[in-house]
């Protein structure tokens, strides 16, 4: 297990914090190895086992930990753009040479301090570890992150949104990491549902009549119809559109949205939704009425799951709730392609949880490892971070420095 506080001194020393591409080390006897990549040349050569892994033992909330969403991430993330980490810190477990654990980490060098966060950031919206079925998976998650923290000299972990049933949340709270910036996230569930009539069901009566009389209203524009996009080209032309609209959704609630505002963003979104990958499927959908787009929503399908990344809808047809009627068909849509969850992702905004059937908690654990880090802790991300997210009009350029600085993500 990885130790709440090390002083400097025994940490390894600073020859070994520039991490070399790839490092091993064995333990029981040779019958567990943990190794560590550091490149894409060696990301890219743990493909075939790191699908395979992920195929067999990961959940659909896990599919931004899929080795797609990483190099796609890789590609426009790594040393680039508001976000970008200096190298990624992917810790690979074997056992008899079989992959039984990946934990997908990238190094941060901000502030004179090393953190590592999840490979992910900031596009993907839940962080974990992939990890088969083994007898005690708490301490080889334990093991593999004070792997991690040895290799890079860290200073803090700092590992955001994380699923209260996630496989590592059990591990840092029992290693004492503090949880901050609480939140949740709300879901469908569609397990009892083969049809969306089935779905409706439990909306209350006034609700199902309000849905009609917005449909019927809207057909007066025009027909209503869902166009949904596999990857390709006409989606990724569709998921940039979307993220403009977003960005501009965001600006006129005067949110400054430094993440999505940094052409890293969109060309990740671009790139992931072009290509077509058996363990994540990106797609975006349209609500058409007439001949106009009215909404839009970025989703993605994994392991019987369906997550809502990015919605956005028409202002002008905004008394029909264009975005709720979008909601409606693709849980249609989902009912018919067997999915059982439709995640609505964090944070829990009052829409989502109206429309919810539960939801699960997520939140921020922050975990210093050496003295400095244990100050930055404290002082910067329990108490600074905080009041600055609740500043929505703060000015942009000071919002953009604290970005790049590592302060306020």
């Amino acid at each position: 297990m990885f130790s709440p506080l090390l002083s400097r001194s025994t940490q390894i020393g600073p020859e070994a914090r520039t991490a070399p591409t790839s490092a091993s080390e064995c333990v029981d006897d040779g019958k567990l190895t943990f190794e560590f990549v550091t490149d894409l040349i060696g990301l890219m050569t743990l493909q075939s086992e790191w699908d395979e892994l992920f195929e067999r033992h990961g959940r659909a909330h896990q599919c931004f930990q899929t080795h797609a969403w990483s190099r796609h991430w890789c590609s426009y993330y790594i040393g680039t753009g508001t976000w970008g980490p200096e190298q990624i810190a992917v810790v690979i477990a074997r056992r008899h040479g079989q992959v039984v654990l990946i934990c997908p980490l990238a190094v941060y060098r901000r502030a004179g301090l090393v953190t590592l966060r999840w490979m992910g950031a900031p596009v993907g919206q839940y962080g974990d570890v992939l990890v088969a079925d083994v007898a005690d998976p708490k301490a080889l998650i334990g093991r593999a992150l004070a792997f991690a923290a040895a290799q890079t000299g860290a200073d803090i972990f700092n590992l955001q949104k994380v699923r209260a049933d996630s496989q590592v949340a059990p591990v840092l709270q029992s290693q004492g990491a503090s949880a901050i910036n609480e939140t949740s996230a709300p879901y469908i569930d569609l397990s009892a549902a083969s049809c969306y009539d089935d779905y409706a069901k439990r909306l209350s009566r006034n609700g199902r009549k309000q849905r009609l009389r917005r449909r019927r209203r809207l057909a007066a524009h025009g027909p209503l119809r869902l166009l949904h996009l596999e990857p390709g080209r006409d989606a990724a032309r569709e998921v940039a559109i979307t993220i403009e609209e977003k960005l501009e959704q965001l600006q006129r609630g005067s949110t400054i949205p430094v993440a999505i505002a940094d052409p890293s963003f969109r060309a990740f979104f671009r790139s992931i939704a072009a290509s077509a990958d058996p363990t994540t499927t990106c797609s975006v959908s349209l609500l058409i009425c007439g001949d106009q787009v009215i909404a839009r929503e970025v989703g993605l399908t994994c392991h019987g799951g369906y997550l809502a990344h990015i919605g956005t809808y028409d202002q002008a047809y905004r008394s029909y709730s264009p975005g709720i009627l979008l909601i409606d068909d693709m849980i249609a849509q989902c009912c018919a392609q067997g999915i059982s969850r439709y995640d609505l992702l964090p944070p829990n905004a009052s829409y989502k949880t109206a429309i919810a059937d539960g939801e699960v908690a997520v939140c921020d654990y922050v975990h210093p490892l050496t003295v400095a880090g244990a100050v930055y802790a404290n002082s910067v991300v329990k108490v600074a971070v905080p009041v600055l997210r609740n500043i929505k009009n703060a000015v942009p350029a000071v919002r953009g420095a604290l970005s790049r600085a590592g302060v306020l993500w």
